[in-house]
């Protein structure tokens, strides 16, 4: 179901939904690359919310240019395609761009592909910010898990709850949540503790 989604190309706002380790992301990449290799779109544009995991501490201001900050939160892409070398390989190649969340204000994705990962840590205004710099030749992919919100200010106004409360049954969106855990074992048994 999940690809069928991806592909109807009607549907341009897709959420994906799930646990943890279910392929939301890997899912949303595959298709998303192999959009941009057959010519359908020119780039993928990753964007997410530079939250921090609930509980922990942040690392402090990076050094570097945007490139440099945001390659902490290119890590999963950088899982899924291989190691650091291929996605910078594909940066370069203007494959790939990523983006921060707090710097889309006043862009246009034109002609492009837009995954934001993550998405349980926005609320509904950031989720239509966001929706809201998509062009018509273009579309975006929203991938999260409710159950993984890193702020108590997302619990109450969630930006996937409000797209499943919303947009359900607008023939622009599509939702497909995956039920089962694919990372592995170890991951699995997380299911025992929540």
């Amino acid at each position: 179901m999940a690809f069928h989604l991806l592909q109807n190309r009607d549907i341009k706002v897709k959420l994906l939904t799930s646990a943890w380790g279910s392929g939301k992301t890997l899912i949303a990449l595959s298709y998303a690359l192999e959009q941009v290799h057959k010519g359908t779109y020119s780039k993928l544009v990753f964007v997410r919310n530079n939250i921090v995991v609930a509980d922990t501490n942040d690392i402090g201001f990076l050094p570097g240019d945007m490139r440099d900050k945001m390659s902490i939160w290119g890590a999963p892409l950088a899982d899924h395609l291989g190691g650091q070398e291929m996605l910078d390989q594909l940066i370069d190649d203007d494959i790939i761009e990523i983006y921060p969340l707090s710097h889309m204000r006043g862009r246009s994705i034109v002609n492009s592909i837009v995954l934001c990962d993550e998405c349980e840590n926005m609320n509904d205004k950031l989720v239509t910010f966001l929706m809201s710099r998509i062009e018509k030749d273009s579309e975006i992919i929203f991938c999260g898990d409710v159950a993984q919100i890193d702020h108590r200010k997302f619990e109450k106004n969630n930006g996937i709850k409000a797209m499943l409360e919303h947009l359900a049954g607008d023939p622009l969106f599509g939702t497909v949540k995956l039920l089962k855990s694919e990372r592995g074992p170890v991951a699995a048994l997380c299911d025992k503790i929540r």
